[in-house]
């Protein structure tokens, strides 16, 4: 008994210092990601484009292949850490697409990080005692290697401070195309206050959780004489989709060719993910929401550097608020 407890002492001090270690590591490259984004803004979209479709095939085989080798292999415990390796990734994807919520902020990145991380150690810790091959164990370290690039690299845009944007500013006249094929710009917004937000398209599962917890609270935003327009470059029967599915009159425009994107510096380049260009293209939008007064000034805009991470609506409602909307 004293022989197992001093074994289990020697464990838990094992893995509070392997986490620890974990979690400075991640903290150290997040800077040096972060610096190295802010010097090179924007390149690499194609690299992301192919690697987002990788990983999105490895985590849902992987979790797949985890719920059968739990279910039925004699690996049990080898499978088990390489499905949670993968689930910070399929939570975060399931969390936008079934609860219309974007990525959870604060403590939740470092904390699903390091729940990937867990669960190569886990398939690691098992394989070594004789449960499971070692491909099973290298199968967790790529997803969960994986997740931390996804979190780190993947989701971060590096995109530089828009001068275009920032408060005060007349906003740039810009055109795009309303549902039926007119053209309209947006010096027709002058007059009234209005959401102008830019999305990415329906293949971005934040951008529609974000569209959805607008919706939620468009009575709000009407009932202060706010017009919300939402613009995405996909073509327009996937906007109608969007449209059709919502019970309130927001507007959508459509940016065909990217020119008002590019007008407004809000242009990504080979954004679209491999796999979804036969039906949205290669060029995207960077996802930005730019709240104007009456004369079309800029009173706020989120240049969100991190597409998961979006502003609730709340933070819009303030804004209007404090500037007597």
């Amino acid at each position: 008994m004293g022989k197992r407890k001093l074994l289990s002492r020697q464990y838990s001090s094992c893995w509070v210092s392997t986490t620890t270690s974990l979690a400075d590591i991640g903290a150290k490259w997040r800077v040096r990601c972060t610096s190295y984004l802010r010097g090179h803004p924007m390149k690499h979209s194609n690299i992301k484009a192919w690697f987002g479709l990788l990983y999105f095939v490895a985590c849902a085989g992987t979790l797949l292949a985890s719920l059968v080798g739990v279910a039925i292999g004699p690996s049990r415990l080898a499978w088990a850490g390489a499905g949670i390796a993968s689930a910070p990734f399929i939570f975060l994807w399931m969390r936008a697409i079934q609860g219309g919520k974007s990525a959870p902020r604060g403590v939740w990145p470092a904390l699903l990080r390091l729940v990937s991380i867990s669960g190569l150690l886990l398939s690691a810790t098992a394989v070594s005692r004789g449960s499971g091959t070692p491909a099973i164990a290298a199968l967790a370290g790529l997803i969960a290697i994986g997740y931390v690039v996804f979190d780190l690299w993947y989701s971060r845009f590096g995109r530089p401070t828009n001068p275009q944007l920032r408060p005060g500013q007349k906003l740039p006249v810009v055109s795009a195309r309303d549902m039926s094929g007119t053209e309209i710009s947006t010096a027709d917004l002058e007059g009234t206050p209005a959401l102008l937000m830019f999305f990415r398209g329906n293949w971005c599962p934040f951008c529609t959780a974000q569209i959805r917890q607008l919706a939620r609270r468009y009575r709000e935003l009407n009932d202060r004489g706010v017009r919300l327009v939402f613009v995405s470059p996909q073509p327009a029967d996937f906007t109608r989709r969007v449209a059709d599915s919502l019970d309130v009159a927001i507007e959508f425009w459509v940016d065909s060719d990217c020119s008002a994107a590019r007008g407004l510096g809000l242009l990504q380049q080979d954004g679209v993910p491999v796999g979804l260009r036969g039906r949205y293209g290669r060029d995207t939008v960077l996802p930005t929401a730019i709240l104007l007064d009456a004369d079309g000034r800029v009173i706020y805009c989120d240049e969100t550097d991190n597409y998961r991470v979006r502003p609730r609506p709340e933070v819009f409602l303030e804004v209007f608020r404090s500037h007597g909307i």
